[in-house]
């Protein structure tokens, strides 16, 4: 887990289908003599003892459960987000909003390399802000967001898919920034600027229309979609206030 870009370690306790959560503890970097160049702004792993992370100018690390490691740098441009199906098969990205830089990382295992999303520059077209991916049937899945979302299944090359313009003002002049996740890949949400909330269910995009703002006149904005089985949760603000969307699928 990573908040305001410290780490933090939550450990958990199972217990057939109950879990009970017993501390939170901040984990600071500079004690464990491992610097970083930045903040640190989001993690994922298989297990607390398998754990990656990735921030400013590039950073990747991983925690074992004892140790810390830094992998070496593939790129300087900042990551916030990172996912996987495995410790083999690990997504990373990023979108800088100020300089427009986008990158796409993948992890074999082995080494960090540069997407073709990256070297294509596609990314930096669409930008990069948000990955999710699953193994679904033995397929390996993976979606990129930004101002549109990108979906590979397997070794298949990346489909551009523009959302059916649901992301887009009214008068066609910007379009929202969406964060992305699901259950499946044919099961997905993703959540962006103005109030955007946009479903996909394997044939299309459904977009919540009581939220969206198409004139974007109005400061809102929604982020980090979370959704499990059938209940789905949106996080950000409207109307100067902060927002929790609950949804349940029936």
């Amino acid at each position: 887990w990573t908040y305001g870009g410290d780490v933090v370690n939550h450990i958990t306790s199972v217990s057939g289908n109950a879990a009970t959560s017993y501390e939170w503890r901040l984990v600071s970097l500079g004690i464990l003599n491992l610097k970083t160049d930045g903040a640190i702004y989001a993690a994922w792993g298989t297990s607390s003892n398998d754990m990656f992370f990735v921030g400013d100018s590039g950073e990747i690390l991983h925690f074992d459960g004892t140790n810390w490691m830094k992998f070496p740098k593939v790129t300087d441009k900042g990551l916030g987000a990172i996912w996987g199906t495995s410790d083999n098969d690990i997504w990373a990205c990023g979108y800088d909003l100020t300089t427009h830089l986008s990158e796409v990382l993948h992890y074999d295992g082995t080494s960090w390399t540069k997407d073709a999303l990256s070297t294509s520059g596609q990314a930096m077209r669409y930008a990069s802000r948000d990955v999710w991916a699953c193994d679904s049937a033995g397929q390996k899945f993976a979606c990129i967001s930004g101002f549109a979302v990108f979906r590979k299944t397997g070794i298949s090359n990346w489909l551009l898919d523009t959302v059916n313009g649901l992301n887009v003002l009214a008068d066609r002049s910007a379009h929202a920034l969406m964060d992305i996740t699901g259950n499946s890949p044919n099961d997905l949400i993703a959540a962006g600027g103005w109030g955007l909330v946009v479903h996909w269910n394997g044939g299309s995009w459904k977009r919540y229309d009581p939220f969206f703002d198409l004139t974007g006149s109005k400061s809102q904005e929604f982020s980090y979609p979370s959704l499990r089985g059938n209940a789905a949760c949106v996080t950000g603000f409207k109307d100067n206030m902060s927002w929790i969307l609950v949804g349940q699928r029936h």
